[in-house]
């Protein structure tokens, strides 16, 4: 009668040999003596040769001698990786892109589906706050008007309260 698996006592039944697994590099203390016990693993195990070179990273190792301060210590075993990149003769430079913290849009209230109104919104750490500008929906020229003002003010460079400003002084006013 054979008994019921356990989870827990499972080496009868899998394959894995960790006397097969490969040298780890952290184990050894200089890579001359890691690229020893990796030839050696490589004469005893040539059929998992491979399997382990199929999931190597594209790294080199280089000659150039690091620039260590005086605060820093070199451990043995240390080594510079340089990453191989795919294209070195045309680098594209990194220049962060600007996240736009400020806009106008065309928005549909739930209760006038038919009717388009234009609201300014503003970013406040990651929540977006909502102001309807007020002038009537996007056909009537106050409120075309209005929106050129709000972006013109947004490219000049004007503070969300500034333009909560400007947009409360419209709805006071009512023209």
């Amino acid at each position: 009668m054979i008994s019921q698996l356990s989870l827990f006592n499972l080496d009868n039944y899998t394959n894995y040999n960790p006397e097969e697994e490969p040298p780890d590099p952290g184990d050894y203390q200089t890579l001359e003596a890691y690229e020893y016990a990796w030839k050696q693993w490589e004469k005893k195990f040539p059929h998992l040769v491979a399997e382990t070179q199929a999931m190597t990273v594209l790294e080199q190792d280089t000659t150039v001698p690091a620039i260590i301060s005086d605060d820093s210590q070199k451990i043995a075993g240390d080594r510079q990786l340089v990453v191989l990149e795919q294209d070195t003769s045309n680098p594209v430079p990194e220049q962060p892109v600007p996240e736009h913290l400020q806009w106008v849009e065309k928005y549909s209230p739930s209760k006038r589906p038919d009717n388009h109104y234009y609201r300014y919104c503003y970013k406040v750490a990651r929540k977006i706050q909502h102001r309807h500008i007020p002038g009537g929906n996007v056909r009537s020229s106050i409120a075309l008007a209005r929106k050129q003002a709000i972006e013109e003010a947004i490219a000049d460079g004007k503070s969300p309260a500034d333009i909560e400003k400007l947009i409360r002084s419209w709805r006071n006013h009512r023209s």
